[in-house]
């Protein structure tokens, strides 16, 4: 894998991106813990699989390079799974936190032309009534997402592309 990974380095292309250089830490060290949130952690290998697997579910949801996707999220391991994910996917974050008036959130979704959004099942009463059409509550996606592939999705994006917007 870290092959593949180094043959599409060419001269155009001579850096990698945040989640390839990811990739390559999860194959060099797989049970390695990568992440802790409160009582729960997870593995370089198991926080990979988890991203991979949301990545391929948000290309076949139209997500690609700089796509927007809207990441509605108290601090968790699933926050970081989505981050890790979109950018997986090619896109792009817009985080929006659960905090933030309706107003400026509806706002936020609509000028950033939000078609897809993902968060939690305790905040979906909380979202704005200005919405994206597609809402996806990654704690209660676990089957779901478990029938995607686990593969490294094939990359999309170079150094050029969007990464994340963030409203000040």
């Amino acid at each position: 894998m870290i092959a593949r990974i180094a043959e599409t380095l060419t001269p155009e292309r001579a850096e990698l991106c945040i989640h390839e250089w990811f990739e390559i830490q999860a194959l060099r060290n797989p049970n390695v813990v990568a992440l802790i949130f409160e009582d729960s952690q997870l593995t370089y290998r198991e926080l990979n699989t988890r991203a991979n697997q949301l990545a391929h579910r948000l290309r076949s949801l139209g997500v690609g390079p700089d796509a927007l996707v809207g990441v509605f999220m108290e601090r968790s391991l699933e926050m970081v799974i989505a981050l890790y994910g979109i950018l997986k996917a090619g896109g792009a974050y817009v985080p929006l936190d659960p905090e933030y008036p309706h107003e400026r959130l509806s706002f936020m979704i609509t000028d950033a032309q939000i078609s897809l959004l993902l968060t939690q099942k305790q905040l979906l009463d909380s979202l704005p009534d200005e919405r994206p059409a597609i809402v996806i509550a990654l704690d209660d996606e676990g089957e779901g997402l478990a029938n995607e592939s686990v593969e490294n999705p094939v990359t999309l994006v170079s150094e050029q592309n969007l990464a994340y917007c963030i409203y000040t």
